[in-house]
């Protein structure tokens, strides 16, 4: 009889564990158990001074504009009462630092929540004032979207200014560690077909020497409202069970790749982040993935995520969450 390798023991771990979460989660839904999110996904501008051919923000029919302070400061002080989120994004179809008070808006969310809160920049704003406001906020995470190791693939994938961004990016190295700041900086590339195999290990070789981490992201399909459906594994959606997406008006749609706001779910200047969260049409989608179906939803059948995604189910837990909520994690098993 042949001995099963550690790879099997482990992959029947594992789906074991994915079956047990499954029934779980299910049983959660069943007895509409409030879920609330662990993770807030800010835009406070949507307007972008960057035409990322792999964005579809150059072409958003959605409204643009800024979030007004008084929506901001609500949306914060719902997310502390609830007292569950633990990681704040700020991106969205928008370049955060056109948002003027941005530094002042990381401030204000570190000093109201325990949370981890990263920054995503095209880098062409990050001026050496800029950075260093940053870095006094308490920002944990500086993302930088270089996309390219070349000034003409730079100027063909973004429309900016290719040695304008590394020398922000060197800039606000320099800074932080000056300063002696906590913030950890990352340097990204999207894997396109604008990008050549070769251009990207030379990016991950010149980056991994200067910056903190260096992220190589494959091009998604924007829940298929921007590219041809994509081939997929029945793999489930995990954006649903732990992020609400906010965009600068407050309206929330049902993940942050519906960026046309296909499904509406509410808007923070009249509902609850709770209310939204755990709104039919978004319980609905779960209850589908969780019975082994594709929502029939605008994105969802054709959505890359699902096809590239490791992650399967995330387990469920009541630690420390007020009022006894239900929280699901982002992390690998």
């Amino acid at each position: 009889m042949i001995e099963p390798s550690k790879k099997v023991i482990h992959l029947l771990a594992y789906f074991k564990r994915r079956l047990f979460l499954k029934s779980r989660i299910m049983r959660l839904i069943q007895h509409a158990e409030t879920i609330a999110p662990t993770h807030l996904a800010l835009e406070t501008t949507a307007h972008c001074n960057g035409k990322c051919t792999f964005c579809p923000s150059p072409h958003m029919r959605r409204k643009r504009g800024v979030m007004t302070p008084n929506l901001f400061r609500r949306i914060i002080e719902d997310a502390r009462q609830i007292g569950t989120i633990q990681f704040i994004t700020h991106g969205g179809m928008g370049e955060p630092l056109l948002d003027s008070h941005i530094a002042d808006r990381i401030s204000y969310e570190k000093k109201q929540l325990d949370t981890i809160v990263q920054l995503h920049t095209n880098g062409s704003l990050l001026t050496g004032d800029r950075a260093y406001a940053l870095f006094k906020a308490g920002l944990d995470i500086l993302s930088i979207s270089v996309n390219a190791f070349s000034a003409e693939s730079h100027r063909v994938i973004t429309g900016l200014d290719f040695h304008t961004v590394l020398d922000h990016v060197r800039q606000a190295t320099t800074i932080r560690n000056t300063i002696g700041a906590k913030t950890r900086i990352r340097a990204t590339i999207v894997n396109c077909e604008l990008i050549s195999q070769k251009e990207i290990r030379l990016f991950r070789q010149y980056w991994s020497e200067r910056v903190d981490e260096v992220a190589v992201h494959r091009k998604k399909n924007w829940a298929n409202l921007k590219a041809p459906p994509s081939p997929l594994r029945k793999l489930p959606c995990k954006w649903i069970w732990y992020m609400l997406s906010v965009h600068w008006d407050g309206s929330v749609s049902k993940c942050h790749e519906d960026y046309e706001e296909n499904t509406l779910l509410g808007n923070l200047n009249n509902n609850s982040i709770l209310e939204i969260f755990n709104h039919p049409a978004l319980t609905k989608i779960r209850s589908q993935f969780c019975e082994s179906q594709l929502p029939t939803l605008p994105g969802c059948q054709g959505c890359s995520r699902l096809r590239f995604d490791q992650e399967w189910w995330m387990g469920a837990t009541r630690k420390n969450n007020p009022n006894g909520l239900i929280t699901f994690s982002y992390e690998d098993f």
